[in-house]
């Protein structure tokens, strides 16, 4: 029975402990549907390239600071605005503890900002950039692959 009490008397403990750090801590979720602009800076990046075999390898690189912003992002209509790299209309979606901007093309790229709420340094977030395309084209000695690269860095908030 002395036991069953440490057990339960240390559950108790845990679970106020928990109550506490998330009652001290803003709610995640409702900071990123506040969010109405990002300043997101990526130094790195992480691109995979097939093989002759349809072998995917993937290649770490720094890279010149990539820059992406977005404004006007409203997550209650799932739109935004991206305004650099490129000037285009974005779907924003908050799902958990993740906000998602993303930019289809009709050629079938795919551009998704994801910034995760979890502060990296500075009050800024964490966030990766994704781009992916694939343009099938076939010339002699030459054939086009899927591109695919992943941007890692953090994103500064506007409200």
């Amino acid at each position: 029975m002395r036991i069953f009490t440490v057990v339960a008397s240390v559950i108790v403990v845990a679970c106020s402990a928990v109550t506490a750090h998330a009652q001290a801590n803003d709610n995640p979720i409702t900071e990123l549907a506040g969010i109405k602009r990002l300043t997101c800076t990526f130094p790195i990046a992480a691109t995979v390239s097939w093989s002759k075999e349809g072998v995917p390898s993937i290649r770490i690189r720094e890279t010149s600071v990539l820059t992406v912003r977005v404004a006007e992002i409203d997550t209650a209509d799932g739109t935004a605005v991206i305004t650099a790299p490129t000037q285009a209309d974005g779907s924003a979606q908050l799902y958990g503890w993740n906000l998602h901007i993303m930019e289809p093309s009709r050629s079938g790229r795919m551009l998704m900002l994801t910034v995760f709420g979890r502060e990296s340094k500075d009050k800024k977030l964490k966030a990766v950039y994704t781009r992916t395309d694939y343009l099938p084209v076939d010339l002699p000695g030459f054939s086009s692959e899927p591109e695919a690269t992943q941007y890692h860095g953090d994103c500064e908030v506007g409200r």
